[in-house]
């Protein structure tokens, strides 16, 4: 997925152990797509794993930038284990 990072967005970038994106994936804030809540300033997004991924850690490294273009990167903020 080719997403480019427009005003007042977060996204997701999933990735395989080596860091290349697998998945690029916009997050919400707007009380769906798993987000509990609207305009709280969590933002969340789902990704189901396919069914024979292979055990190994994934990343997932957030880009978000705000109304007035500022940008923020947080590489392995998050790190999931698949497991046998």
């Amino acid at each position: 997925d080719d997403i480019s990072l427009n005003k007042s967005s977060v996204f997701a970038h999933v990735q395989y152990p080596d860091e290349v994106d697998k998945r690029v994936m916009l997050m919400y804030d707007d009380g769906t797509h798993g987000d509990s809540k609207k305009n709280d300033n969590i933002f969340t997004t789902k990704y189901l794993l396919p069914y024979f991924t292979p055990i190994a850690a994934y990343f997932v490294d957030i880009a978000a930038s705000d109304f007035d273009g500022n940008r923020a990167e947080s590489e392995n903020a998050v790190i999931v284990s698949v497991l046998p």
